[in-house]
């Protein structure tokens, strides 16, 4: 079972936190501290540490430690800072419609935009969590308590209205009502251990969500209910990607990445050309993925994620990448959101 000390430099790791952020983490949360201070208004905002990306329509937004969220409509080349309420770490975004999109972040904390990311409301936070009455199935007698400090890590809505966010020590929630109100559902998931979950991803009509200790689950049922898929590997899977329905590339710790043609069922070993851990990645056109790394390391994939090349450029290091409307790639670490020029990707198409 995983434990709130140790598993705090196990987070870290997985979603290329500072150390200066683990404060948000620990279990003696102060409500008065970042859940009620707004993020801070900043000239470099675009150059904080950003943990995670996505596209809103054709709006780049990008998210980051102290609150900062960040969104671009000119393919990066430049930015302006949303409006925030927390400035807690955000780890975590995806838009369901050009408008309509969620980040969840560091103390439970759940955030709202009705405007393409210019704007965020507070949907939710720890505290409110931690209340929140079990409603995914039985869960294990020893599983870890819900606590107020605990971080969300990924959030996916499938459209306006039903989503789910997944986080440290099993934590699940879902939602049928664009976050208006909200259930945890950890017993959804065969995960008595309370391990680590990580990302949240489809495939075709399928829900997958990965986690720590190599940890694969699917869902059959719009979320309802997961079942455990055998792993290829123990470690920890920080990432997945869905270049097709059904095929699936998961990636993780110490360069481990594993390509599957039938929804997990048998799964090949991806040999990528680094030992440093994948945090995140993209897909594009009808067989294109790119994939970074902690090291800041870029790699293509033509064929779906079977294979990968290493690109000859190398950045700090990196959390998330997404592909630019205009078929660049933003790439967004420890140093911001950079949209880099990735002359391959022009001949597949442009990056949705």
């Amino acid at each position: 079972m995983a434990t709130r000390l140790g598993a705090t430099c196990a987070l870290t790791i997985a979603v290329g936190l500072a150390c200066a952020a683990l404060g948000t983490f620990a279990v003696d949360l102060d409500p008065l501290d970042p859940l009620v201070q707004p993020a801070a208004p900043s000239a470099g905002a675009s150059g904080a540490f950003l943990m995670a990306a996505t596209r809103a329509g054709d709006r780049l937004v990008a998210v980051g430690e102290a609150g900062v969220i960040v969104y671009s409509d000119d393919h990066g080349r430049s930015w302006n800072q949303a409006k925030v309420p927390v400035s807690v770490s955000i780890t975590g975004v995806q838009f369901a419609t050009p408008t309509r999109g969620w980040a969840v972040g560091h103390s439970g904390v759940v955030l709202a935009s009705t405007d393409g990311g210019q704007s965020w409301t507070l949907q939710l936070d720890g505290n409110r969590i931690a209340s929140l009455p079990e409603s995914g199935g039985e869960v294990a007698a020893d599983a870890p308590p819900a606590n107020p400090g605990d971080p969300l890590l990924d959030v996916y809505f499938s459209d306006a209205q039903h989503g789910h966010a997944v986080g440290a020590f099993g934590l699940m929630l879902r939602t049928d009502d664009g976050g208006k109100t909200w259930v945890r559902c950890n017993g959804a998931l065969p995960n008595p251990e309370g391990r680590h979950l990580y990302a949240i991803r489809p495939s075709g009509d399928a829900l997958y969500v990965v986690g720590e200790s190599g940890s694969i689950f699917v869902s059959r049922d719009a979320g309802a209910s997961f079942a455990r898929v055998d792993s290829p590997y123990e470690g920890s899977f920080f990432g997945l990607a869905s270049p097709r329905p059904g095929e699936l590339l998961v990636f993780g710790l110490r360069g481990n990445a594993f390509h599957s043609a039938d929804g997990g069922v048998h799964w090949s070993r991806v040999q990528a050309g680094t030992g440093a851990s994948w945090t995140g990645a993209t897909v594009f056109g009808s067989a294109g993925v790119l994939m970074v790394s902690q090291s800041g390391e870029v790699a293509l994939s033509q064929d779906g994620g079977r294979s990968f090349r290493l690109l000859e450029r190398r950045l700090p290091p990196l959390s998330a990448v997404a592909l630019t409307p205009d078929g660049r790639a933003l790439a967004a670490g420890v140093l911001g959101a950079s949209a880099i020029d990735l002359p391959a990707l022009t001949e597949q198409g442009k990056g949705s």
